[in-house]
């Protein structure tokens, strides 16, 4: 709410709670006149063509308007320190997503926030750079402050000090 809010504060957001189907219900009943849903959440479930063919306008928003949650979307699995499972669980691994999750993560940390802080950040490899927006927002949605680093690739430690730097400085 706080990322939209940024871009239409002429528009009032209000908490919708529920699974998808409530949800939808709700805005199917005009309790709402648009919701927000993860559209990888609707496509897994197969809904969002079935909405389209309902009438009803369904778009993913740009990262423009708005950025991920930390981690948002990554998977992780957990299990003992066994060398034979460690075997198996080595082929999941995605070296280039946990490395942008451990960036996203560390600027999290660098800015304080925890898991109820609006604070967004999405880190990518564009070769041969690594790059990482971050964003922090006020409650209040009026105030939103932004920045993009790009830098070779190196640690994700260097990319997410340099991004909570840039964007602390404006807290300052």
């Amino acid at each position: 709410a706080c990322q939209l809010y940024a871009h239409r504060n002429d528009v009032a957001f209000r908490v919708l709670r529920g699974n998808v189907g409530t949800r939808l219900s709700k805005l199917k009943r005009g309790e709402y006149d648009g919701i927000v849903l993860a559209y990888a959440g609707l496509k897994r479930l197969g809904l969002d063509e079935e909405l389209r063919r309902e009438g009803l306008f369904v778009t993913p928003l740009a990262s423009e308007w708005m950025l991920p949650a930390v981690g948002q979307a990554a998977l992780a699995i957990e299990g003992s320190d066994r060398p034979d499972l460690r075997l198996v669980l080595k082929h999941f691994d995605h070296s280039v997503t946990r490395t942008c999750v451990a960036a996203e993560r560390a600027f999290l940390r660098a800015m304080g926030g925890n898991c109820t802080t609006p604070i967004a950040a999405n880190a990518r490899f564009e070769s041969p750079m690594f790059v990482m927006d971050g964003a922090v927002f006020g409650l209040d949605g009026k105030h939103a402050f932004r920045r993009s680093v790009m830098q070779p690739c190196r640690t994700p430690a260097h990319l997410s000090s340099e991004a909570a730097e840039a964007i602390g400085t404006r807290l300052a």
